[in-house]
């Protein structure tokens, strides 16, 4: 799979992670996943690669103003995969190939203590793991292949720590 479309396609794959986590639906303009009460813009990255995302600095006070009832939070995450992109044909291998997530999760207002670095075209924030708070300001929850650090005493946190419902299977008889 070229490059640009394995970007495209395991960043769905992604937010689809965070998004059935949450419960949240994909937003096709604006914020990547919402629901009611809250939004959350993911960016992911390979850690083989970096640890470090670039974020358009014009989200930052645009999304805000879209979401004015939502309380926003940033999603920072960084997967692993066994298996090279040029390799991979379809999103299936994709989701097969990543053996470990990893992502943080900020409160939106934390971005505006993060350099703003201009070049020709477009301002970006450059956000490195080694920027991200310390373990201390998380609470940490396994999900699947993921490891999801959310802000202590956030509504994140409740949603992950609240009680599930049982969840029942229903099988269709064939016969």
């Amino acid at each position: 799979m070229k490059p640009p479309i394995y970007a495209n396609a395991v960043g769905f794959l992604n937010e689809h992670y965070i998004a059935t986590i949450f419960n949240l639906t994909r937003n096709h303009s604006g914020i990547d996943l919402k629901n009611e009460s809250i939004g959350i813009e993911v960016k992911s990255r390979g850690a083989k690669h970096t640890y470090q995302v670039t974020i358009h600095a014009e989200q930052i006070p645009r999304f805000p103003i879209e979401n004015p009832s939502l309380e926003l939070f940033w999603c920072i995450l960084f997967y692993n995969a066994n298996q090279p992109s040029s390799t991979i044909e379809n999103m299936q291998q994709i989701e097969q190939s990543i053996i470990k997530r990893t992502a943080y999760f900020l409160p939106w207002a934390w971005m505006n203590t993060q350099p703003i670095r201009e070049t020709p075209k477009e301002k970006y924030v450059y956000l490195h793991q080694k920027q991200i708070p310390t373990e201390e300001y998380f609470s940490t929850h396994l999900r699947g292949k993921g490891t999801l650090h959310v802000p202590k005493e956030s509504s994140l946190e409740k949603m992950l720590t609240a009680p599930q419902p049982e969840v029942k299977e229903y099988f269709l008889d064939k016969t």
